[in-house]
């Protein structure tokens, strides 16, 4: 890879990650001075999270924008779902709100100090960028491993004993530091052995498998979230000693990579292929896992907060994925030569054939995912209501949806009185639904890659790798 860009991009991530540890401090700031949270906090299922109210000259303004959010407050409403985020935090007062803030703004200084500094000062030069054993080590382990091991620490000695005192209807700031320290206290050598036996009911109720959904919260028990983290972080140290650095052990990936004459590792384009469509896919299953799966309290009942985060990450996975799609394209053009990568010369070989079966895979569940609404629509306006397609006609079942939820234990009854004793079935509506989420995902997926196979050559213009993105 080229030094110096790559000394470049480093600085630049620095900025970035500046850029967003200091929204982060506002967003904080602003939940500390001038939101509804701590009425939320006590009362969340009938108060709406709130941080803004609109000031307006003409009452007529103020009475329309500034909706009732109940606890004898007004405003504009907060779609973010950040307050179900600080409430499995257990962040429960704005003094820690501003204490947040106040050390993200730090940190984003000390970022941009970082970026100015490798940016001018020391430059790292490419053969660091290009050692891939020791990103892979110090990422996974550092970074991935620690982080998560610290996060689940964080959860059973701060999250999980506040949890325990709002549901029981108690103030954990009113209590004092040492009622929390009490709950907190784990006998870590005790537990962390047995864990490894796999002896799970040891953890105490700090560790748990499928616990299914929390009564008071309507979301996943904070033990469920907890063993997430900590297996993620486990699993993320033993991968990060799989690789060898200035030690003999383990596997060298560089070498694997010269073995393979990998050289899109080389590539800038083929990187940004790569990691964009890893980032859109994951951010794509974040959104259907914070509806499906809800791990923050309350998230469940805000369906306003729920939608807009599942649109949110939605359009981020389209655009990145998109965008991935777009660097294979350029990848193809511009840096790769032919006959290097034997893999991607069969595939380009069979690009015909794999976009014809594509293609007619689009157009089946076009056909099939909109005859279904049509079939709907038809029998609606003839008024034979009994034979359509729904739960209180002729109901369809999602097999997978209903046996991922049977594993945690749901039976689809929700009381907002203030128990939850589950999340909605799945049902002829969200199979629907999907059936037409299918038709779509496969013509994006038939558009973006054609594109890509037919990126250095087609019938139509044979030379275009000779061309470039331009034509004459």
């Amino acid at each position: 890879m080229n030094g110096l860009v790559a000394s470049r991009l480093f600085a630049t991530h620095f900025g970035h990650v500046s850029i967003v540890a200091t929204w982060f401090s506002a967003l904080c700031f602003a939940g500390s001075r001038f939101s509804n949270y701590l009425s939320w906090l006590a009362d969340p299922l009938t108060v709406k999270p709130s941080a803004q109210i609109l000031y307006a000259g003409y009452n007529q303004v103020y009475d329309v924008v500034n909706m009732d959010l109940g606890a004898s407050t007004a405003g504009l409403q907060v779609t973010s779902g950040i307050f179900q985020v600080w409430r499995a935090w257990g962040i429960v007062s704005g003094e820690q709100l501003f204490a947040l803030a106040l050390g993200a703004l730090l940190f984003g200084l000390l970022m941009l100090v970082a970026g100015w500094y490798h940016h001018h000062r020391a430059v790292p030069n490419a053969a660091w960028f290009n050692d891939v054993d020791a990103i892979l080590t110090h990422h996974l382990t550092a970074v991935v491993g620690l982080g998560s091991l610290s996060w689940a620490g964080h959860l059973v000695h701060v999250a999980i004993p506040v949890d325990a005192f709002l549901r029981l209807g108690m103030d954990p700031e009113g209590l004092g530091s040492d009622a929390l320290a009490l709950l907190g206290a784990v006998p870590f050598g005790d537990v962390a052995g047995r864990l490894l036996v796999l002896d799970w009911a040891s953890a105490g109720g700090l560790v748990s498998w499928l616990g299914g959904w929390n009564p008071s919260t309507g979301s996943l028990w904070l033990s469920d979230v907890v063993h997430h983290h900590l297996a993620v972080g486990i699993l993320a140290i033993l991968a990060g000693h799989m690789y060898r650095t200035q030690y003999s052990l383990g596997t060298s990936m560089s070498l694997l990579l010269r073995a393979h004459r990998a050289t899109a590792a080389n590539s800038w384009h083929a990187q940004l292929a790569i990691n964009l469509g890893v980032l859109g896919t994951g951010s794509i299953l974040f959104g259907h896992l914070l509806l499906a799966v809800p791990a923050y309290p309350f998230l469940w009942i805000d369906w306003s907060a729920e939608l807009s985060l599942f649109t949110h990450h939605a359009w981020i996975g389209g655009f990145c994925i998109v965008g991935s799609a777009s660097h294979a394209a350029i990848f193809l053009v511009s840096d790769y030569r032919p006959g290097t990568l034997p893999g991607l010369e069969r595939l380009l070989a069979q690009r015909h054939t794999i976009t014809a079966h594509l293609n007619w895979v689009s157009i089946f569940l076009g056909f099939h995912a909109f005859g279904m609404y049509i079939h709907n629509d038809t029998l609606s306006a003839l008024g034979r209501r009994a034979d359509l397609f729904g739960d209180d006609a002729i109901p369809f079942r999602p097999v997978l949806g209903l046996l991922g939820q049977s594993l945690l234990g749901t039976d689809g009854a929700s009381s907002l009185a203030g128990s939850f004793t589950g999340t909605r079935l799945t049902g002829t509506a969200d199979l629907l639904v999907h059936h037409i989420h299918a038709f779509t995902i496969h013509v994006t997926a038939l558009i973006l890659l054609k594109g890509v196979l037919f990126a250095r050559s087609s019938r139509l213009v044979s030379d275009k790798s000779a061309l470039g993105f331009r034509f004459p």
